[in-house]
């Protein structure tokens, strides 16, 4: 997983920030923030797909 993707990800699901914090915090715009977590959940359920 990119650096970016993984940061949104751990920032959102491990801490609980809320969207609008995590893009300040990373310098990205709302709907990037957005866009990184939902590449970060298709690249983790990617494993599960493959399995049935």
């Amino acid at each position: 997983m990119p650096p970016r993707t993984r940061a949104v990800f751990l920032a959102h699901c491990v801490e609980g920030l809320p969207y609008p914090a995590i893009a300040l915090r990373l310098n990205l715009e709302l709907a990037e923030v957005q866009d990184e977590l939902a590449a970060a959940l298709v690249a983790l359920s990617a494993p599960f797909d493959e399995s049935y």
